[in-house]
């Protein structure tokens, strides 16, 4: 197993999260900051959206339409004359928790992650849904019964991937030419414990020896790199659940994407999440190879 460090790319966020490579560049959220920046390989500010709630996805059609999830709203939102406008009410369909990490695949399907619950001390966690539609179609549940629904891809192979992140494990669920989910099965699992959390004062897990999978991207193998805050490191993880290499992080990690002018950047979105400082930073490891996928914007 390779064994990584990191070093800061960027400072000055509150709590950086949803990273993309998209059109050469990188873009983000800052959930806290009410942001969603667009950045270049050398580190500078090419767009900045203020945004009215907390961004926490992103997401592009086809056609180019910039999509963003609203966290607390339970809402999807379309950027078009650079202002966001609704695109979907999800409210009466999402539980309450968060609308947060979402992705597109080939066919401008759209998956969203809902939390289920938010993160307390007492709390009864509860297992969640992933809602899917497409554009001008009624959202509806593709799946059910998932363990705090989190990070969410498509690979190559036309299968979702959904972290759990509070059962330790990624799922996995063929797409069907309409859209629909099936075959569930489990694509890679940190434990055998399921799905079990108890939270402290602050909302941060008790139990910070698990993996919580969080954000993740693919890469030119098909390995998943997932974050995973409890452990603060950034995993790459095979089918099957193989962890092949391991690059640990600064502050604790919520997302990552492969990008870069050469295609080896790995940046991470990191924060000490203290409410009111932007403790929030964008790490970045630089791999001997190239790791990014041809379809990375989502």
């Amino acid at each position: 197993m390779d064994v990584h460090n990191t070093e800061i790319f960027l400072r000055g966020f509150a709590f950086p999260e949803a990273a993309r490579w998209h059109d050469s560049a990188l873009w983000f959220c800052d959930i806290w900051g009410k942001k969603i920046y667009q950045i270049t390989p050398d580190g500078q500010v090419k767009r900045c959206l203020d945004t009215d709630g907390e961004p926490a996805g992103l997401a592009w059609l086809k056609d180019g339409t910039m999509l963003v999830t609203s966290l607390f709203e339970r809402q999807l939102l379309a950027l078009s004359h650079d202002r966001l406008h609704l695109f979907c009410d999800l409210s009466d369909l999402a539980r309450p928790g968060y609308c947060h990490d979402m992705t597109v695949n080939g066919n401008d399907t759209i998956y969203l992650s809902n939390s289920g619950f938010y993160p307390a001390p007492g709390v009864t966690p509860v297992t969640s849904n992933v809602i899917a539609f497409n554009a001008g179609d009624k959202p509806y549940i593709a799946a059910r019964d998932i363990g705090y629904p989190n990070g969410i891809v498509v690979n190559d192979q036309q299968q979702l991937l959904v972290a759990e992140t509070f059962a330790a494990n990624i799922l996995s669920f063929d797409i069907d030419s309409d859209g629909s989910l099936n075959n569930r099965r489990n694509w890679a699992s940190f434990d055998d414990i399921g799905f079990k959390v108890e939270f402290d004062e602050q909302g941060v897990p008790r139990d910070l020896s698990r993996h919580t999978p969080d954000g993740m991207c693919l890469d030119n193998q098909g390995r998943l790199w997932v974050a995973s805050p409890a452990r603060q490191q950034v995993v790459c993880v095979a089918k099957g659940g193989d962890i092949q290499a391991v690059v640990h992080t600064n502050a604790l990690p919520f997302d990552c994407v492969w990008g870069g002018v050469e295609g080896n950047v790995l940046y991470i979105m990191t924060t000490r999440a203290e409410q009111g400082q932007k403790t929030g930073m964008i790490e970045q490891y630089i791999s001997s190879e190239r790791m990014i996928r041809h379809r990375s914007s989502a």
